[in-house]
């Protein structure tokens, strides 16, 4: 692992970043694996109101530049000398931002956060989810397709981020009136990061993290060809997700769906080395 420059090569390393609960870290890696350099900071939780709990978009940003900074600065290397990047994060965290101007409209919700446990609540014990449930167990009967078993024991709770947008959406003006004039994005914590290094170029998350807001079926996973920008480019099929029982008719632009490992490093390194 090696990479040419003014005329000698010089050895690369990967970074690896992980955004926790309560705190966020950087490693840098050489080729065996081994640590080269590290840098860890305290995440700071909010909590306005009891059972609420948030963090700052802008400040889990500057968080996550300054451990990358530390991290390389630890290790004795030089940025330009960091060959990819790699970013796990807590799931079930979310937050929503204009998509002109990248500002959010709200802090990051918590997956702790209980503001909507009267709306799972409220749904789990609804007429609606009985009958789904019911018709599903007839559809697993007659199929013994497992996607219909799985629907047939599916239950809210505070931690699936449909029902905390649900909520925000019912409780924030702002982001009400963004998402029926589509010019709103959301994402999870991977969303945002990836946003931030690409200047707002890259809109994308992973499976695993699309799996936690409970509107991404992981039994299809139907991938299909994003057409608008005819670039051959894999997308997830909510390109534009219609929150039923929500917003009727409201559109909120949802980020790509790339599988664990696509390729984004040369967009993020470039960004890493210019403005880290």
């Amino acid at each position: 692992m090696g990479t040419q420059r003014n005329g000698y090569r010089k050895e690369t390393f990967i970074l690896s970043v992980d955004v926790g609960t309560t705190s966020i870290r950087c490693h840098v890696y050489d080729k065996e694996a081994k640590i080269r350099g590290t840098c860890t900071h305290k995440v700071s939780l909010l909590y306005p109101e009891p059972g609420r709990v948030e963090m700052d978009p802008e400040e889990l940003w500057q968080s996550f530049v300054t451990v990358v900074k530390g991290a390389v600065q630890d290790s004795g290397f030089q940025m330009w000398q960091m060959e990819a990047i790699g970013i796990s994060t807590q799931r079930a965290t979310f937050t929503t931002w204009d998509r002109k101007t990248g500002h959010p409209f709200h802090n990051f919700i918590s997956w702790q956060d209980l503001r909507a446990a009267e709306l799972v609540k409220s749904w789990n014990q609804s007429c609606t989810m009985k009958s789904i449930h019911g018709v599903m167990k007839v559809l697993h009967f007659f199929t013994r397709q497992k996607r219909f078993l799985a629907a047939s024991l599916v239950v809210f709770s505070t931690q699936h981020i449909s029902l905390r947008l649900a909520w925000m959406l019912s409780n924030c003006p702002e982001l009400s009136k963004a998402v029926n004039e589509n010019s709103c994005c959301f994402g999870t914590v991977d969303t945002w990061l990836l946003y931030k290094l690409t200047k707002g170029s890259v809109h994308a998350t992973d499976y695993s993290n699309a799996s936690t807001t409970g509107i991404f079926d992981s039994y299809q996973v139907a991938m299909v060809v994003d057409t608008s920008t005819g670039t051959g480019e894999e997308a997830s099929g909510w390109g534009q997700l219609s929150l039923v029982g929500c917003h009727r008719g409201a559109e909120l632009k949802f980020s790509k769906v790339t599988a664990a490992g696509k390729k984004l490093t040369l967009n993020l390194l470039v960004q890493v080395q210019r403005d880290l």
